[in-house]
């Protein structure tokens, strides 16, 4: 193991414990668990869903010395809007905060991971050919994964396909194909499908950009066109995506 992923996974320890004592904040600890996990070559997808998940539904949120720069009454006005949130995830980040510490902690014996036991593949992390990887997208894939469950199968094939790797935009064409077969079997009055796509809708909107060029990219793009079977998925798009597909001339 490098000097530089040991000071990585000390860190990731450390604010997991951070957590844990209350001394940093539910959101100010997943946001920088999920940036430090983007380095980690070991990284488990899996386990860092929930962290992934608060990261992804609170990150309008202020933290640190940007709060001050707030008015406080529009501050405690979102804090109050995400408080039932948090309330319902703080048990399972914590959990996933002990998982961590046992994993990472310098303290503790570490597991290994699949590579340091010579398991799999000994390709290097970023492939040629293959989307890189940012933070952001990985956090809205896991996001959308904990909030819809159903959607885990399409995960856990792509994580066998790419060497338990998220790529992103890959991912996305998996889902594309998901969401098109979802409508041929269930219908356009199916709930998890018209929430998946409202989901998506409203990250659209937030206006993050890597995560918007995820979504225009890698799903509109790979929508049926006009006439072909499962097009009928275009006319139940929110207006954000529908406008997006008529920039985009499609």
């Amino acid at each position: 193991m490098t000097d530089f992923q040991s000071s990585i996974k000390s860190r990731v320890a450390e604010i997991a414990q951070q957590i844990l004592d209350d001394e940093i904040g539910l959101v100010e600890g997943c946001r920088s668990l999920v940036r430090l996990s983007a380095q980690l070559e070991d990284k488990d997808n899996d386990l860092l869903m929930p962290i992934f998940a608060v990261e992804s539904e609170t990150d309008r949120l202020p933290v640190g010395e940007t709060r001050s720069l707030w008015c406080p009454e529009a501050l405690a006005e979102k804090e109050k809007a995400v408080q039932p949130y948090l309330d319902q995830m703080g048990s399972d980040v914590r959990e996933v905060c002990r998982a961590l510490i046992r994993r990472y902690s310098p303290a503790r014996p570490q597991e290994q991971s699949p590579q340091e036991a010579g398991i799999g593949t000994n390709a290097p992390k970023s492939r040629k050919g293959k989307c890189p990887l940012s933070a952001e997208t990985v956090a809205f894939v896991g996001a959308l994964v904990y909030r819809f469950p159903a959607l885990l199968p399409v995960l856990e094939e792509h994580l066998q396909d790419q060497d338990g790797e998220v790529l992103s935009h890959v991912f996305f064409g998996d889902l594309t194909r998901w969401i098109v077969g979802r409508l041929e079997t269930a219908g356009r009055k199916d709930r998890i499908l018209r929430e998946i796509l409202d989901f998506m809708e409203h990250a659209f909107g937030r206006g993050e950009g890597e995560v918007q060029e995820l979504i225009a990219v890698s799903f509109l793009e790979n929508l049926p066109s006009p006439g072909e079977p499962g097009s009928e998925i275009r006319s139940l798009l929110g207006p954000l995506l529908q406008e997006q597909l008529k920039r985009m001339r499609l």
